[in-house]
């Protein structure tokens, strides 16, 4: 698997557009839009109204002051949220490769590997509350595995450490 090389820049309100200056601290929603894909919104503070319906997860964070080139995720609790999201919707590739992600960042472990009918299934185990997921094992090609690496670095890094609130978090 290869590593993610992210640096975001030019963050802008999606309500005002205004650009967001270095040291603003702002919020990120992860929604649902009606076509059943996913995208990432930023909010001033200003801005921010709370999360919607079509929310999956939602973050605050600040605007980098320097490009330290360092690499962010958000936090756990969204990553997992993402990733049920996708097997919900039956978007195997998808949550096939974020899986792989969860596991080398050790929010997931393997627990087996079972033979069905319909295919190979990785069983995997949330580390911190001991859900389980049955994640089908899709064979994609490599050009694949790179565009939803790029989609999952546009929705779920930064390259700003999360602002620690309990609220931001969800």
């Amino acid at each position: 698997m290869q590593q993610f090389d992210f640096r975001r820049g030019g963050k802008k309100c999606s309500v005002t557009e205004r650009p967001l200056e270095p040291g603003e601290t702002y919020w990120s929603a992860l929604i649902e839009l009606a076509d059943g894909q996913t995208s990432r919104l930023d909010f001033s503070d200003d801005s921010w109204e709370g999360p919607g319906d079509d929310c999956i997860g939602f973050w605050r964070q600040q605007v980098p002051d320097l490009d330290t080139g360092k690499v962010y995720w958000a936090p756990k609790s969204v990553l997992l949220s993402y990733f049920k999201h996708q097997l919900e919707k039956n978007q195997n590739e998808a949550a096939f490769v974020m899986s792989l992600l969860l596991l080398q960042k050790r929010i997931l472990t393997h627990k087996d590997t079972i033979d069905a009918e319909e295919g190979r299934y990785s069983i995997l185990l949330d580390r911190k509350d001991g859900e389980t997921f049955e994640v089908p094992e899709v064979d994609i090609s490599d050009d694949q595995v790179v565009s939803i690496q790029n989609e999952l670095g546009e929705h779920l890094f930064s390259n700003q450490p999360i602002i620690a609130d309990e609220e931001a978090e969800s």
